[in-house]
């Protein structure tokens, strides 16, 4: 395997273990400016966006960068990558980071070619809590090093109680009974204002629970993945079809320690091995239940939001989506209508002031249609 012979005055690597030959593009850099316009072609697009993991607590590397919108996925030997043609660094700059302000504002001292350039925040799921609030801590930095323009969050938990309502009325897409949901909605106040719940209501809840654990409720159509590792004989790898073992193979190739190496990882030699999420904090109470005052300051200091959501999620359901927007009690500038692919109806689209509500399953599924999404936006 090869090893990087950039040169020591900065961290510049082109390589990884099993990348492929043909790939020279470099995948990380930092030093002097000589090193940087070896690694970036700077020029080339003119936006910056920043990925930040969901999870919560898990890894923007493993998932986004590897699973998801990265230029490389790993095949079913979890040793070999291949490139994915529909990566969002196609069309920007990407960046992988946790939600840090700090981690930001020093990638910009580092790099201030970029300073200046249109900024875009994008993730997921309970990312909902942190795009927001990234965008917000950006919004009232003293520096203006961050050019935010806009956010863009899928199927995202923004507010807690229409997002709890609007899942189980989800599940009632041939998921749960129909006497399931009718105590939940007789005896359920997922307010969090509300000081207890009813005890139907939990047992009814715990039904509902029950009667999807054995589906990938991520993606309620998905196949499942019933295999605890990499395989023995390569699989033909496939953008386009996701095999539903990726995290699997993403876990043993970033537990290779040649491939800690090449990144820089674990230098300090931690007694644990890497895994996409974090189980160290199982969960924690100072939660904000609601995002919508924080989207309602960022629509009103200009900044763009994109919402979409995909129709196939059960977690973070369209319904949820649906209903904490109307929370928001926006104007409606653009009734409800197809939106276009290659002729093709894909999605639906609202436009409620600067808020694109699009239904969409998100970037690992639906490929061309995310990164076609993510080349016009703003819309």
């Amino acid at each position: 395997m090869s090893q990087s012979t950039e040169p020591t005055d900065g961290l510049c690597f082109t390589t990884l273990p099993r990348l492929p030959r043909t790939e020279g593009r470099s995948l990380l850099c930092s030093g002097s400016m000589e090193v940087r316009k070896r690694c970036f072609s700077i020029d080339r697009v003119v936006i910056v966006v920043a990925w930040v993991g969901a999870g919560s607590g898990c890894s923007s590397l493993g998932y986004g960068a590897m699973e998801e919108l990265g230029p490389f996925r790993v095949m079913s030997d979890g040793k070999t990558l291949y490139r994915n043609p529909y990566a969002w660094n196609e069309v920007a700059n990407v960046l992988t980071a946790t939600d840090t302000l700090v981690f930001l504002v020093n990638w910009f001292e580092q790099f201030p070619e970029y300073t200046g350039r249109d900024f875009f925040i994008t993730s997921e799921s309970y990312a909902g809590h942190y795009v927001p609030q990234l965008a917000h801590a950006i919004l009232n930095h003293k520096d203006r090093l961050i050019n935010l323009k806009g956010i863009a969050i899928g199927n995202a938990v923004i507010n807690k109680e229409t997002d709890s309502k609007g899942t189980f009325d989800y599940w009632m897409h041939a998921l749960i009974a129909d006497e399931t949901i009718r105590v939940i909605h007789k005896f359920g106040n997922f307010s969090s204002d509300a000081p207890w719940r009813a005890p139907e209501c939990d047992r009814a809840i715990d039904e509902a629970n029950l009667a999807v654990e054995k589906l990938d409720v991520y993606n309620i159509y998905a196949p499942l993945c019933f295999s605890l590792g990499v395989t023995p004989t390569l699989k033909s790898p496939s953008i386009e079809n996701f095999d539903p073992c990726t995290s699997n193979y993403v876990e043993a190739y970033l537990n290779n320690l040649e491939v800690q190496k090449a990144l820089h990882a674990n230098i300090t030699k931690l007694n644990c091995t890497w895994s996409g999420c974090s189980q160290v904090i199982p969960s924690w109470s100072d939660q904000p239940p609601t995002m919508l005052p924080i989207i309602h300051e960022l629509l009103s200091n200009g900044i763009r939001v994109l919402k979409y959501s995909g129709d196939c999620d059960g977690v973070v359901p369209v319904t949820s989506i649906r209903y904490s927007l109307k929370k928001l009690k926006l104007k409606v500038k653009a009734l409800w209508r197809a939106w276009m692919l290659n002729s093709e109806v894909n999605n639906c689209v609202v436009s409620n002031l600067f808020i694109r509500y699009i239904v969409n399953y998100p970037q690992i599924y639906k490929l061309l249609k995310m990164f076609t999404l993510m080349a016009s936006f703003p819309l």
